[in-house]
Formats: C-alpha cells, structure tokens, sequence
C-alpha cells in the first residue's frame, strides 16, 4: 500500500504490506513521523491509499460494509460544545443500538458520572478524552483502533481502559493501540512496527 497526502508530498508509506491478526491486542510501534496516525485514518476509511488496499473483516476500509465491524478513536476528541455529558453519551448510544443504562454505568467507571450534565466546553481536557473514548467503543465490533488513547487520563481511566481492552481481546475481537507509552499492565499479544520515515532529499542533502 502506498499513501502521499498530495502528488507534491513525499509518499507516507511506499508499498507498505502489514496483516493484522483476527484478534488480540496489538501494540502498533513506530518513531514520530513515521505514520501511526496516518495509518488509523487508512484504516477509519478517511484516508484512501494511492496504491494498494486497506481492508477491514474483508471489506474496503472506504466501504460502508466495513463501518459496523470497525471503531476508531482519534487523538483528538470531537465533541458538540453546548451538549452536554449525557446529551453525547444519549445520541452515541442511540446511534450504535447500545442501551443508555449501560453506557451509563460505563461512564460511572470512568469517574463521569459527576460531570453528566456539564457542557462539553466546561470539561478539562482529560474528562474530554473519557467522555470521547466512552462514545467511539459502544455497541458491537470486531476491530478498535485506539490512537494514543491514553493521553491526558489519570491512573484511574488508565486502568480501567486497559481493563476493557483485555476484555474485548478476550471476546475475540481485535484491539490496536498505537501509542508512544502504556501504563502498567498494559500487556500486548501481539507487537507490529512501522518502518522509520525515510529522509527526503533536502535532509540527505543537510
């Protein structure tokens, strides 16, 4: 697979082959530049490679088909400022057939449960990250990527994510975390590094 954000661009990857097992949680490891996110987006479907294929349970990663099996959680939280907690937890619930009390108790893990009825532009920017993986991990799937997903949690979250990731690794589904550092007890079965970015001609040059 070869990707470049524009014909002027040096390609991201160039003929990059990468096979993810069916399931597990996987470590996706790589220096900065090299592509971690860029490869999320690839696989979210936002991004289309130039050459070659991303698939997701058999489908174009850009397919429709591919949307139910899959989940993607960004680095940065995209939130409606005026909604509050709950308004978010209700609509991502609503949207993915989950049931609102048990996204609920969910929340309660995360310590949200005292910030329901604040404005998601009142919230500090840890209780964003909690409220935001909270709506992009409901309902069922098969694949979650987590772009580094432990940013800005406290060792509570922390914790109680990589909980959750080992439980949905032990439901046979398929967990990708593309972080710099975990927290203890973070223990992969499977670790997958990109190759280091390759130096552009002007940095040969210097």
């Amino acid at each position: 697979m070869t990707f470049a954000y524009s014909e002027d661009d040096p390609p991201v990857f160039t003929d990059l082959s990468m096979r993810f097992p069916r399931e597990g949680l996987v470590a996706l490891q790589a220096p900065n530049g090299s592509g971690k996110s860029t490869l999320v987006e690839l696989v979210s479907g936002y991004l289309r490679p130039g050459a070659g294929r991303v698939l997701v349970c058999g489908h174009d990663a850009s397919s429709p088909r591919a949307r139910p099996w899959r989940r993607v959680v960004r680095t940065r939280p995209a939130l409606y400022p005026a909604m509050s907690v709950y308004d978010h937890l209700a609509f991502s619930s609503q949207l993915a057939g989950s049931r609102l009390h048990g996204v609920l108790e969910r929340a309660g893990r995360y310590r949200l449960a005292d910030w329901l009825d604040t404005r998601a532009d009142e919230l500090s920017s840890g209780t964003e990250r909690k409220l935001w993986l909270l709506m992009c991990t409901l309902g069922n799937f098969d694949v979650v990527m987590l772009d580094e997903p432990f940013i800005a949690l406290d060792d509570q979250a922390r914790a109680e994510l990589n909980r959750e990731m080992c439980q949905w690794r032990e439901e046979g589904r398929l967990v990708v975390v593309a972080a710099h550092g975990s927290p203890d007890g973070f223990q992969p079965t499977t670790t997958l590094r990109l190759p280091a970015p390759r130096a552009t001609e002007k940095e040969k040059k210097e």
